[in-house]
């Protein structure tokens, strides 16, 4: 956090780049130094974090309600129907 403070006196703004999978407290503490963030949302799924992640969706979830609050946040989907999302959308390979 060091550097974000160091970029916000010389104005330069601090944008996180994420999964969205974090913790609470950690998720207060990082999203409180940022000015924006960019959450990429893999699936509308449970079984698709757990079989492909090795995680869960709801963290994800939580993080995105959380920022819905906190700051300006992009979401960023990249839904695969071949990998289990619910959505048809475009996919990259891999």
């Amino acid at each position: 956090m060091d550097v974000v403070g160091a970029c916000r006196e010389r104005g330069i703004r601090s944008v996180a780049v994420t999964a969205g999978y974090v913790c609470d407290e950690p998720r207060r503490e990082l999203f409180a130094h940022m000015d924006a963030a960019n959450v990429n949302l893999k699936a509308f799924n449970e079984s698709f974090y757990a079989r492909t992640c090795s995680g869960h969706l709801r963290p994800v979830l939580d993080t995105l309600e959380y920022l819905r609050h906190a700051t300006e946040v992009g979401l960023r989907s990249r839904l695969c129907p071949s990998r289990g999302s619910t959505t048809p959308t475009r996919c990259s390979p891999g």
